[in-house]
């Protein structure tokens, strides 16, 4: 009797720390913190295109969809998923996380970004506000899932060339793309060309 209750009470403990420590993680990931802040922009002014222009596309057009074609996919054929297939996920199903189990974050944990291991970037609205989280997704290349800032899956995005990335919602629907920075990470842009964020 002695033993199934010594039992009984380490599966509680165990229990009540894995919970405790997972609850704490998403406490972390809702207020930020997840991240050192030599790579967070409103500590690391290098990281924050407010302060370096050479980051930012309203002053560097050679990053901006508006003034360089060949980044926008409206003008760009071979970048733009509704006339390429092969950079649609509706298509090409080895793209989508909600049809290739080994890309999927709900499949594999290890996808995930509360786990300690991930690898990809965090993103930010243009005030330097914590928006969300890029995870690489697996086996397939270039391809990465979107969380939000409390960690809940919401899109993934697909390799546009070398060019960056389209960005899709978990339906597959294109919501916008994501073009190199030239040196940190990405920017962030709606369909119509306008600057939403960055990834760092």
């Amino acid at each position: 009797m002695k033993s199934f209750f010594r039992i009984a009470v380490s599966v509680l403990v165990v229990t009540t720390f894995i919970g405790a420590a997972a609850a704490a993680a998403q406490n972390r990931m809702r207020r930020g913190e997840t991240y050192e802040r030599e790579y967070d922009p409103k500590y690391n002014r290098d990281l924050d295109p407010r302060y370096n222009r050479s980051l930012n596309p309203d002053y560097s057009r050679s990053l901006n969809p508006l003034y360089n074609r060949d980044l926008d996919p409206r003008y760009n054929a071979s970048i733009n998923p509704e006339r390429n297939r092969s950079l649609n996920p509706k298509y090409e199903r080895t793209l989508n996380p909600m049809r290739n189990r080994l890309l999927s974050p709900m499949h594999d944990k290890r996808l995930h970004p509360l786990r300690n291991d991930w690898t990809g970037y965090f993103s930010y609205g243009l005030e330097a506000e914590f928006t969300g989280m890029m995870a690489r997704a697996g086996v397939k290349e270039g391809v990465f899932n979107l969380f939000d800032p409390v960690g809940e899956y919401i899109g993934f995005t697909v390799p546009a060339g070398n060019r960056g990335h389209n960005v899709f919602d978990l339906e597959a629907n294109w919501t916008g793309y994501l073009r190199s920075d030239g040196s940190k990470g990405f920017n962030l842009f709606d369909l119509e060309g306008v600057w939403r964020g960055y990834l760092r």
